[in-house]
């Protein structure tokens, strides 16, 4: 049953799977949801993934029990049979007192690996992130920002829409965390720019200093990234993708940088060696 779906308790193929039109997700996004990578029918720090969802959750007032929700990813994605595939988990206030909890998964093309080496073309957009916000510290069903920063990037003729915050500060794209490499230090903003903190994001930290680079999360500019050695984004799906040109500026001469790849080898195989 590729492309499969469990709605409270019931699995079907995607296409049946309906939720009712009351239901608050829907009609206020009043609601958390995650969005995995399923590898051969596992997941990556999924534990991690359900603690940041839990936490979301508890921000809203909507408890649930993660128990369920886990259950329900390993059941949702042995039914698909899918080896390769976008998981994603959901919570809503539902309707009438009583939430809803879902999990998709769909077949999921991964990043080729020219795409990896020839980046994505990336620019700044208006839309701007308030780095006091909680809000963006969750993956809260308002995703509207990134869907109109992703339209305007792509007016621009870009791939990733580059958000920053009230300060003018680098935050994160529409898709993901970013990280630029400078003399062999790597820099990522700091949670309190108003980012979310991505769970790839963190293991990327963790490998860079397993590597003996030095990381530093904290201030970045739009001119620090214009000046990188390296410039990527992370997330769960893509992993670790290059940004080679940025506002038309073109960065590590068009192509991945030998840190950049170094980091996504070490992902691979942190990955792999999680899931045997």
């Amino acid at each position: 049953m590729p492309d499969a779906a469990w709605t409270n308790g019931i699995i079907s193929p995607l296409s049946e799977a309906t939720v009712g039109i009351n239901d608050a997700g829907f009609r206020q996004g009043y609601g958390v949801f995650e969005t995995l990578r399923g590898y051969n029918g596992r997941v990556f720090r999924l534990e991690s993934h359900l603690e940041r969802m839990q936490a979301g959750a508890a921000y809203l007032r909507i408890a649930v029990d993660m128990t369920t929700v886990k259950n329900a990813v390993g059941q949702t994605l042995q039914a698909s049979g899918l080896t390769t595939a976008r998981v994603r988990p959901v919570i809503t206030a539902g309707y009438g007192g009583r939430m809803t909890v879902s999990v998709t998964v769909e077949t999921y093309q991964p990043p080729s690996e020219a795409d990896y080496q020839n980046g994505l073309r990336a620019t700044v957009v208006a839309i701007r992130r308030y780095s006091k916000s909680p809000i963006y510290r969750y993956k809260t069903l308002n995703q509207i920002e990134n869907t109109l920063a992703a339209a305007e990037a792509n007016r621009q003729g870009a791939d990733e829409a580059i958000l920053l915050n009230e300060n003018g500060e680098v935050a994160e794209t529409n898709r993901g965390n970013i990280f630029l490499v400078k003399d062999r230090v790597l820099r990522t903003p700091d949670p309190e720019a108003g980012i979310l903190p991505g769970i790839t994001r963190v293991t990327i930290l963790e490998i860079a200093r397993t590597l003996g680079i030095r990381t530093i999360e904290g201030r970045i500019t739009l001119e620090d990234l214009t000046n990188a050695d390296e410039v990527f984004i992370t997330s769960s799906l893509i992993e670790v993708m290059p940004l080679t040109s940025i506002g038309g500026t073109v960065v590590t001469n068009g192509r991945a940088g030998t840190i950049t790849a170094e980091l996504h080898r070490a992902y691979r195989s942190t990955v792999s060696a999680s899931l045997t």
